[in-house]
């Protein structure tokens, strides 16, 4: 495989403003609380990069040798040289008001947003959408909560993906996702289930068009289309016995390509899974704490099924275990934790057979220290 060597320095600064106020007051038999807010937030980021093949020898997947080649052979000078300049300017208001009745609850909302982003070199961005939710909870006995939620979202891209130079400014990411389930405390509290059905829809997510070579250095980004994710989510939480808790939960995902752009083809296309999205996840976890010596033992294990990269290839599953001891000193906590704990090699998601997956984390060992005041 052949490799490419990158030297980057990056300067991101960002500044973020919240503020929400809330108000309670009854008229008649119903109870109102009703909240408004706004947020304000602004970021910049200067990325200089380069890269270079020359002098930088290919390695074999099944027998990799490095430090063939020193890194003061590289010719930089021979690559490409990426230069970033960018400025993210978003803000927002909402208010959201909740009525109780009873055994009833209604949810409803509205949020404006507005963005002016700027890409070094191209002409300003800027747009601006009012998106809204709405739910319901009944609780048809005190244990057990039924709801049903539907709401909508807006993500404005990334002021490097609104650059000409990548295709075109492009519309910002629209969500919108319906959501029915169920919530319950069962045997005094002991045994929480959730249950949840859910259909989200996603427009206008970006990917490199393989189809197009680069424009000057840089790849060229299309919309993939609509992006359909159907599931339903389980969990289970059980306290069984004061100092010992266990949680499991399992997940079902079907997310598939709804709907192309004409005149777009890419890898990726209409009626196919969408990449990076396994069907299947599933976890265990369970945590027994020894009061009498203020020590807690915890190990869990994290399982993914197979997936896809963006021309059909399949990624293997993995599943993986992680651990911790947190041991009370009586003036702090401290926590030895494990991630990965029998250093299994994985692959998180992946771009396509020539440039590889994004490998998960190896054995990972970590102490913290944790003090309340």
């Amino acid at each position: 495989m052949s490799r490419e060597f990158r030297r980057q320095h990056r300067d991101i600064k960002g500044l973020t403003f919240s503020g929400n106020a809330t108000a309670r007051f009854s008229t008649g038999a119903i109870e109102h609380r009703v909240t408004a807010g706004g947020d304000w937030y602004r970021q910049t980021l200067w990325s200089l990069g380069q890269r270079t093949r020359v002098g930088v020898a290919p390695v074999s997947f099944l027998n990799p040798v490095y430090g063939v080649n020193p890194v003061s052979s590289y010719d930089l000078s021979a690559g490409r040289r990426d230069l970033a300049d960018t400025t993210a300017h978003r803000y927002g208001m909402f208010v959201q008001e909740q009525a109780t009745l009873g055994r009833f609850i209604l949810v409803g909302g509205l949020r404006q947003d507005w963005f002016d982003d700027r890409d070094e070199g191209d002409p300003k961005t800027s747009g601006n959408r009012l998106s809204w939710r709405v739910g319901g909870i009944v609780k048809p006995i005190d244990p057990v909560s039924l709801y049903v939620n539907y709401s909508q979202s807006f993500e404005p891209q990334d002021p490097g993906s609104q650059s000409a130079s990548v295709g075109d400014p492009f519309a910002p990411i629209a969500n919108c996702q319906i959501e029915v389930g169920a919530k319950g405390s069962l045997l005094g509290g002991r045994l929480q289930p959730t249950v949840a059905l859910y259909r989200i829809v996603q427009n206008n997510i970006l990917q490199e068009d393989p189809n197009i070579p680069p424009v000057g250095g840089f790849d060229q980004l299309r919309p993939l289309g609509e992006v359909t994710s159907k599931g339903v989510e389980f969990t289970l939480a059980a306290d069984v016995t004061p100092d010992w808790v266990v949680t499991a939960n399992y997940a079902y995902n079907d997310a598939q390509i709804t709907q192309g752009v004409p005149g777009v083809v890419i890898d990726s296309s209409f009626g196919t899974r969408f990449p990076n999205a396994p069907q299947h996840q599933a976890g265990l976890w369970s945590r027994y704490q020894f009061p009498r010596w203020d020590l807690g033992l915890a190990l869990g294990g994290h399982y993914v099924s197979k997936q896809s990269d963006r021309r059909g290839n399949q990624i293997p599953g993995y599943t993986i275990f992680d651990g911790s001891i947190t041991k009370g000193l009586g003036f702090m906590d401290v926590m030895l934790r494990v991630e990965n704990i029998f250093d299994k090699t994985y692959a998180l998601s992946a771009l396509d057979e020539i440039r590889g997956s994004f490998l998960g984390r190896p054995r990972s060992v970590f102490v913290e220290l944790r003090k309340t005041i």
